[in-house]
């Protein structure tokens, strides 16, 4: 039997996670949307129940993460040998992220990931993809930050959108309007 989701269920499921090294964003994202979707209607009141197709949705993703309870982090993931960090960063219409990855001899391992659901006001897939950029710089920063103790060979930034890379290569934020020019400075004073 299908069970009726709330918004106030939706909301306790959502709130519940703490993931402060950033490890299960990528399985809390898909609950965080929804709830950002159900949230901007119209419809009122707490314990309302949200739409089948959002409940359907909620199902989905509660799926997801309990399959998300088989996946092991390694404790060490810096081996000995050649270590690379790989910073990935992408934008959407729904929401931006940044992931990092540790590769090395012993394979690939996720690092920290971050991940923001853009709100109710409209944004572009070009600002989105330029808030990803930054994400991934403030990841790099505080990666810098706290493995400043092991030696990593080389960061590795990869992004997918031609215009946020055109703009970083060009590196002219006096050219461009507030809302990219601020965060190109951002992004170039870290590297």
């Amino acid at each position: 039997k299908m069970v009726e989701v709330s918004r106030r269920d939706l909301l306790g499921l959502t709130c519940q996670f703490y993931d402060p090294a950033g490890l299960g964003t990528p399985l809390i994202m898909g609950l965080r949307i929804i709830q950002s979707r159900v949230c901007n209607t119209m419809a009122t009141g707490m314990r309302r129940f949200i739409e089948a197709k959002e409940a359907e949705g909620v199902r989905s993703a509660v799926r997801e993460m309990i399959k998300g309870r088989e996946i092991k982090f390694p404790r060490q993931i810096i081996h000995g040998g050649r270590t690379e960090i790989v910073i990935c960063f992408d934008g959407s219409l729904t929401a931006y992220g940044a992931a990092a990855y540790v590769v090395g001899p012993g394979g690939a391992n996720l690092l920290t990931s971050v991940g923001k659901v853009i709100g109710k006001g409209r944004c572009t897939a070009p600002k989105s993809e330029m808030s990803g950029a930054v994400l991934a710089t403030r990841l790099f920063r505080k990666i810098q930050e706290e493995l400043s103790n092991v030696e990593v060979d080389r960061f590795r930034f990869v992004g997918d959108s031609a215009i946020v890379l055109k703009m970083i290569a060009k590196n002219k934020p006096a050219t461009l309007d507030s809302f990219f020019g601020t965060r190109l400075l951002e992004i170039t004073d870290a590297s």
